[in-house]
């Protein structure tokens, strides 16, 4: 799909699918704003179908479908991402629980530039934060939502299923394997 999808307040039903299982590893569903700030978390720690079997083959893709609520805001620029965080990964590096950091999304799921690249890290770059979520997939979609409300006015802890914090203008999330 091109071009911007227009939302309005109120339930939406999100599909996506899966082409690789990572058994235990959750998902996350926001909203970002023109500058790719989190500004609401939709739905955090959404279950991985741990029967999957996806394997690159389309036939195999596991699909899901979650409603979620989008909140009464107003924005013109937004985007709308999916989060999968490969927490099956990050558990072989020694890291039971992981934080979401956008700037170590891609990293070596280490902070010693001298230590070993964790296994299934996407490259060798140091992760700037411990215990990262270092490998993880992203896909978005740019949205606007006729909503009456900016996003300053709007509680980001008021969504149900919210999780994580505000912390500097960032959202950060834990994330626990299984």
């Amino acid at each position: 799909m091109n071009g911007v999808r227009a939302l309005k307040p109120g339930p939406l039903t999100v599909t996506w699918e899966e082409s690789i299982a990572h058994v235990g590893s959750p998902f996350r569903l926001a909203i970002l704003d023109e500058n790719e700030e989190v500004k609401v978390v939709l739905a955090d720690h959404i279950p991985h179908n741990d029967a999957a079997k996806s394997s690159f083959i389309e036939r195999t893709y596991t699909p899901y479908h979650l409603t979620v609520d989008i909140p009464d805001v107003r924005c013109e620029k937004c985007t709308l991402q999916l989060i999968y965080f490969m927490t099956d990964k990050t558990v072989k590096c020694g890291s039971l629980q992981c934080t979401y950091h956008a700037d170590d999304s891609a990293c070596s799921g280490q902070i010693d530039a001298a230590a070993p690249t964790c296994f299934g890290a996407p490259n060798d770059v140091p992760c700037r934060e411990k215990d990262t979520c270092f490998s993880n997939y992203h896909t978005c979609t740019d949205v606007s939502i006729a909503g009456a409300r900016a996003f300053e006015e709007f509680e980001l802890d008021s969504q149900v299923g919210r999780a994580g914090g505000k912390e500097g203008g960032k959202v950060r999330d834990k994330v626990k394997n299984k």
